[in-house]
């Protein structure tokens, strides 16, 4: 078993190579590994930096979207699935614009449903197919109910009494650390329907960035059961929260509406992110589609689904002019619908579609 492991590695690690070969060679980029990413870079005297990949291992709901015999959803429910956030760096435009085309086709080629990356510059990822998905808030800790020297004794001492008194904060501990893991997986699949997976080396290098700088990760406690947590810099900015009930949320933290963060996605490789999309009852839909960044996407198309998923068919180009499709759309629009966040069209057979939704990305 040992030996069949390796030797997937093995073929896995030589498939990669083949492809950002293929992939440095056509777009002249440069790759290489620094730690968990992939930088994108562009050769001058020295390598520059244009672009930041990170792959994440993402859970994605089955369809049907809702279970049967009235039970909660867990992480059965839930297909594991690769994902990417990408990260642009540098000045240079035209850097970014070559590394984001080849980080695009790497992807596709890689075989990954969808990649996301940061909306602050929407403008240029929309014109590469990228379309928003997400409206991300921001909070800080409710000062009145939490403050700097409560969350210091809860650091030193473990864990403090609340008002009322069956309510505790603790700051996790490293023994913590799957015990978190494991309610965070739990809330976060009954509530959406993808998000990256949280295990153990997740929070503890969490953890580690957050007490260097001051601040850490409480937990809040109810007659000794786990209710939420939220993990807080040295100045007070909510990095990530997740409580079972929002409306407890509410009331340890304060959202700041002036801090709203955009995150955007498109789809990687296409037909596998089909896949995870179906309809009740079957459904076919022809669409007529513009990929901005890949043109090996445009076309007309059938789209096909039912209740275990879907998939495309591509029209034959001499029976384009005779085609006549009842969606025109981009793939910045389609990657927006296929994420839950916008309507393609007002119709009974649209509403039908299981789309992913909603969307839990705090990592951008």
């Amino acid at each position: 078993m040992e030996t069949s492991k390796m030797e997937q590695v093995i073929r896995a690690e030589a498939a990669d190579y083949r492809i950002r070969s293929r992939i440095e060679h056509k777009y002249d980029v440069l790759t290489q590994n620094e730690g968990e990413e992939i930088l994108f870079q562009i050769q001058e005297k020295e390598p520059v930096s244009a672009l930041r990949l990170k792959p994440y291992s993402a859970a994605i709901r089955r369809i049907p979207a809702l279970p049967r015999n009235n039970r909660l959803l867990s992480m059965a429910d839930m297909t594991r699935t690769d994902t990417s956030i990408i990260t642009l760096t540098g000045e240079n435009e035209s850097y970014q614009r070559r590394a984001l085309e080849a980080a695009i086709a790497y992807q596709d080629a890689m075989g990954i449903p969808c990649i996301f990356a940061s909306g602050e510059k929407e403008q240029l990822l929309t014109e590469y197919g990228f379309g928003t998905v997400l409206k991300l808030p921001s909070y800080r800790i409710n000062q009145e109910l939490l403050s700097d020297s409560l969350l210091l004794q809860a650091r030193i001492s473990g864990s403090i009494e609340f008002v009322p008194s069956y309510i505790k904060i603790a700051a996790l501990r490293r023994n913590g650390l799957m015990e978190l893991s494991h309610f965070a997986n739990t809330v976060l699949c009954r509530k959406y329907g993808l998000f990256m997976i949280r295990g153990a080396v997740y929070y503890e290098k969490m953890l580690q960035e957050l007490e260097a700088d001051g601040g850490g990760i409480y937990q809040i406690m109810e007659f000794g059961s786990l209710k939420g947590y939220f993990a807080v810099d040295g100045k007070g900015e909510v990095k990530e929260s997740i409580f079972e009930n929002d409306l407890e949320c509410e009331r340890y933290l304060v959202k700041q509406n002036n801090k709203e963060r955009y995150v955007m996605a498109r789809a990687g490789n296409l037909s596998r992110l089909l896949c995870y999309i179906g309809s009740k009852g079957k459904v076919t839909i022809a669409l007529k589609l513009a990929d901005e960044s890949n043109p090996a996407n445009n076309g007309c198309f059938i789209w096909y689904l039912d209740e275990n998923g879907s998939r495309i068919e591509r029209i034959a180009q001499k029976d384009e002019q005779i085609f006549h499709p009842e969606l025109n759309v981009t793939m910045s629009q389609l990657s927006s619908f296929l994420l839950g966040y916008d309507k393609l069209k007002e119709s009974l057979k649209f509403d039908s579609i299981y789309v992913i939704r909603p969307v839990f990305l705090n990592e951008i």
